[in-house]
């Protein structure tokens, strides 16, 4: 299952355990050359809690590497996938955060 696919279940997850209308979650993904060297490039995936339009930001998933061939590329999408997937199962579990997310109360992740 690819990266959207893996947000669309946690949508359907969040209707099906009757959080409050109007929210959902999406998945903005970023890759950026590295200035000094093409061959390294960052990839940024943002999952973001939508609540009735205004957006907050769960996590940032973050990996630079050396990105030349489709393989590495490839590689590179499924560890990005993986980190997503641990991410979603720890969210899960995280009961209060679980709780501010279902009730539309959640005002994004603590960066400081």
């Amino acid at each position: 299952m690819d990266a959207v696919g893996i947000v669309e279940v946690l949508n359907t997850k969040f209707e099906r355990m009757k959080c409050k209308k109007g929210v959902h979650f999406i998945l903005h993904k970023e890759i950026e050359c590295n200035s000094f060297s093409k061959a390294y490039k960052e990839y940024k995936w943002t999952l973001w809690y939508i609540n009735n339009g205004e957006k907050f930001k769960v996590t940032t998933l973050s990996h630079t590497s050396r990105i030349v061939t489709e393989k590495e590329e490839s590689e590179m999408t499924k560890l990005m996938e993986e980190s997503l997937l641990v991410l979603i199962f720890n969210l899960l579990l995280d009961h209060d955060n679980l709780t501010l997310m279902l009730d539309g109360k959640y005002k994004g992740a603590n960066t400081d």
